[in-house]
């Protein structure tokens, strides 16, 4: 008489791709379609972990790509090399920044020698060039800062120097801070658009901020003429 087979508990399969815990009992004879079916179980066990490994690592990096924010190009029309101005951004070195973007913008326009921008300067610098100073700006404060933020500002106070001035506190109580006094403060708690200054154009504006009112607005026009 042939003897049955009993098989208290053919396999447990704790999913994770990491852990399988496999419990089998036989007792006396194992039939041969049982042996198939045993078979078939362990082809499955040894794919498995190999198709979640090929798996995670996949995920994983398209999580990262997801994630991580997409750089900045430093395109130039004149050649100009940003990294340094990008560097200090990243650092969160604000006051370095805005210095760096002060020397960049002078190099770009060929007044390095005359130490400032004259209105025809700025209403012809390089579309391309403006355009990576400011998205070097806007990615490495959130969104805080940047010509194309500061002209959105001036829009909202109806293109007035004075309001908008105020708004990002370069005013207060009706006085205008020197270069030093603006860049002496804790630069991660200014207001939307507080920076870049331009210190080309505050130098000569201080302490009056009339005739900086039109350098301004011939900046904020050229963000506007580029399309930032």
């Amino acid at each position: 008489m042939e003897t049955n087979l009993t098989i208290s508990q053919l396999f447990l399969l704790h999913f994770g791709c990491r852990y399988f815990l496999i419990h089998l009992t036989v007792v006396n004879k194992t039939r041969l379609d049982t042996i198939k079916v045993l078979a078939g179980v362990l082809v499955a066990i040894a794919v498995i972990p190999q198709a979640c490994s090929g798996w995670k690592p996949d995920q994983k990096e398209e999580s990262n790509m997801t994630n991580t924010p997409a750089r900045v190009s430093l395109a130039s029309e004149v050649d100009a090399n940003y990294t340094q101005l990008q560097n200090l951004l990243t650092a969160r070195r604000y006051k370095e920044a805005d210095q760096e973007t002060t020397r960049m913008m002078l190099f770009v326009a060929r007044r390095e020698k005359e130490g400032w921008l004259d209105t025809k300067a700025i209403g012809s610098f390089p579309c391309q060039d403006l355009r990576t100073i400011d998205q070097l700006w806007v990615q490495n404060s959130n969104g805080r800062f940047g010509f194309s933020v500061q002209r959105q500002v001036y829009n909202q106070v109806g293109k007035d120097l004075v309001k908008f001035a105020d708004q990002v506190e370069w005013r207060v109580y009706g006085a205008w801070k020197n270069y030093d006094e603006l860049m002496d403060e804790e630069i991660e708690k200014a207001p939307q658009a507080h920076l870049p200054i331009e210190s080309f154009i505050w130098e000569l504006a201080s302490p009056l901020g009339i005739w900086a009112g039109v350098e301004w607005g011939t900046l904020f026009s050229r963000v506007e003429t580029c399309k930032m």
